[in-house]
């Protein structure tokens, strides 16, 4: 997967960590970011896009070839992008909502093409297969925490629509939502972020293979479940182990082969 060998480079030499790797060359809207990097290392670097390199291996494409049309679009469009990321770390509905319009355009069978092919895993690198597989396997983190919470408080139709309301708001609308001070404030919206971030904190205390698989990737700081905090034969810290640029094996994040998503 040519469009995230210098990334791949910038890991092993120990530039970026695999949370890095990820704002940087999984996501298809940090392009500028990336071709900058690459100039700053490799003068002459020619960085390909996903959708790009996707096309290059479907020369044939066309009327005659609709399944490899609709690969390469499944790839610039749902996994190659950054439209689901959010500061709660992965919109879930958006992304099921772009999945569903791929299936209303393409049909049922189109869409088992794609994922069929994903299952192979072709030319796609361990550590790009590592962070898709892993963030299927942990959607929960997102999904279900918010669903366990609004049934876990009162009032929870207006938290929920505070909520949507809230996740489509700016830095600054969201500051007064959450200030007791402002006429934009939630008393409801208030009660489920606290209890959403006090659900995860719980989960990744609970669950190793999860809290370790977030801190990884960046999407948190922080290991918290005591287990993680014992670096393996090798690492004197870790936080190294976990953060180190080589793949680690599907199964230590409780994850099995293959890559649909």
């Amino acid at each position: 997967m040519a469009n995230v060998a210098p990334g791949i480079d910038f890991l092993n030499a120990g530039q970026i960590d695999p949370g890095r790797f990820k704002d940087l060359y999984l996501s298809s809207a940090n392009a500028i970011r990336r071709a900058k990097m690459e100039e700053a290392n490799e003068p002459e670097g020619d960085y390909k896009l996903a959708l790009e390199y996707f096309s290059e291996l479907t020369e044939e494409f066309g009327e005659d070839h609709p399944e490899d049309v609709a690969y390469a679009e499944y790839i610039a469009d749902i996994i190659a992008t950054d439209a689901f990321d959010d500061p709660e770390g992965f919109d879930f509905r958006r992304r099921n909502e772009a999945i569903n319009s791929f299936k209303l355009k393409w049909g049922e069978d189109v869409y088992a093409y794609v994922q069929g092919r994903f299952q192979e895993g072709r030319e796609i690198p361990a550590i790009v297969i590592e962070f898709w597989k892993g963030r299927e396997r942990f959607e929960y983190y997102w999904s279900s925490v918010e669903e366990e919470s609004l049934a876990a408080i009162p009032n929870s139709n207006k938290a929920r629509d505070d909520y949507y309301r809230w996740l489509e708001s700016t830095d600054n609308e969201k500051d007064n939502m959450e200030d007791h001070r402002h006429p934009l404030y939630s008393r409801e919206l208030v009660r489920l972020l606290k209890t959403m971030r006090q659900v995860k904190l719980s989960l990744r205390e609970q669950d190793k293979l999860l809290d370790a698989w977030l801190f990884r990737w960046g999407y948190t700081d922080t290991l918290r479940h005591p287990e993680n905090a014992l670096a393996p034969e090798g690492f004197d810290d870790a936080r190294d182990y976990w953060r180190n640029p080589d793949p680690i094996p599907l199964d230590q994040f409780g994850i099995q082969s293959g890559i649909a998503i």
